[in-house]
């Protein structure tokens, strides 16, 4: 039970110190989402927005951490979900208040606009071959526990509390034992979706997308390789949650997450949005270069989300943080929010059917 609550601290721990430092996962043009000049950053007034900020993630975050405490000296696992989103949900309100203090500075509108006029490649990055493996191991997987039929028990555990013991059950079924097999399968075709998507409707930085896609391809193996081991050993009674499983699991989200901003930094401090062609020159005509990624302020609400009917891209890069926002402007933003809330629904309703 002490290692599944250390398991459970340590993202929390995480989240929280990401939540901090959030400001400066952002282009020096750019300051919650606002678009300010280049030196605005390192200004008393920037200093105090960025001040302010992380007072109110460090109020969040403790009042995250007692609550954690709380529910775990009551043992009260069902109530865990609250502290665990509290420093998230709190950071989110702090963001909209710092992105509404920083418009104040907002840099003049530009009526500059770039775009590469070199075509994007719309083949499969990293090739149809490599992405082809996660669903190997899924299927090699598949194929195991399919040979092993005959020594699935009637009924097997596929859940287990906080204490350790079991409290989910399965039956030898097709959608009993297939479950984690399918979950995995609906988890790689959405990576799959979005690698797609981000190659052909997205708009950001050449590095950005390019990182995106690696940790995608990464989290697709990853993904595969967790619910291809459920799939071979929950059935079969080995599945039973470990200290060397859980080990192996978080070593290996921390090296992906690791990377992610290690090269996220990086991807941030490349050229602006839409750079893929020869770099621009400072000047345009005689005119200055415009600052920041060329979509409008008001058009990220509360520093966060991006809404713009008139812009058909579905993914565009962050502002604030590492990877790409969905413009949900656009209504094919909206279907992919529902396809993402019907996969733990139907996770739940298949093995009743």
């Amino acid at each position: 039970m002490l290692i599944i609550w250390i398991v459970t601290a340590l993202p929390f721990a995480f989240v929280c110190a990401s939540l901090y430092v959030l400001p400066y996962l952002s282009r020096r043009t750019q300051l919650f989402a606002v678009t300010v000049p280049p030196s605005f950053r390192h200004s008393g007034e920037a200093r105090g927005i960025i001040r302010l900020y992380h007072y109110q993630v460090a109020v969040h975050s403790a009042l995250g951490f007692c609550g954690l405490v709380f529910v775990a000296v009551r043992n009260l696992p069902n109530w865990m979900v609250l502290p665990l989103l509290w420093p998230a949900a709190g950071s989110l309100v702090a963001v909209a208040l710092a992105h509404r203090a920083a418009l104040r500075y907002a840099a003049p509108p530009s009526g500059i606009r770039q775009a590469s006029l070199q075509p994007r490649s719309r083949s499969l990055p990293g090739g149809a071959l490599l992405w082809a493996g996660p669903f190997a191991i899924l299927a090699a997987c598949a194929v195991y526990i399919g040979l092993h039929w005959n020594a699935i028990p009637a009924r097997f555990a596929i859940h287990w509390g906080f204490d350790n013991r079991p409290n989910g059950w399965a039956v030898r079924s097709l959608p009993g034992v297939y479950m984690p097999m399918l979950i995995g399968t609906a988890v790689c075709l959405l990576m799959l979706f979005l690698v797609w998507q981000l190659a052909t409707n997205s708009r950001g930085s050449t590095a950005m997308r390019l990182l995106t896609v690696r940790i995608l391809l990464a989290l697709s193996y990853l993904m595969a390789a967790l619910f291809g081991w459920l799939t071979a050993s929950l059935p079969l009674g080995r599945g039973t949650p470990s200290a060397a499983n859980l080990g192996i699991l978080m070593g290996s989200v921390a090296v992906i997450i690791g990377a992610t901003v290690i090269f996220g930094m990086r991807a941030k401090a490349e050229p602006e949005p839409e750079v893929d062609s020869p770099s621009v020159p400072a000047s345009v005509l005689g005119l200055s270069a415009p600052a920041g990624d060329y979509t409008d302020d008001r058009n990220w609400r509360g520093g966060v989300f991006y809404f713009n009917p008139d812009d058909p891209v579905l993914f565009i890069e962050k502002r604030i943080g590492i990877g790409y926002d969905l413009n949900f402007g656009n209504p094919k933003a909206w279907v992919f929010v529902g396809v993402i809330a019907l996969i733990p629904v139907a996770a739940v309703l298949i093995p009743k059917l």
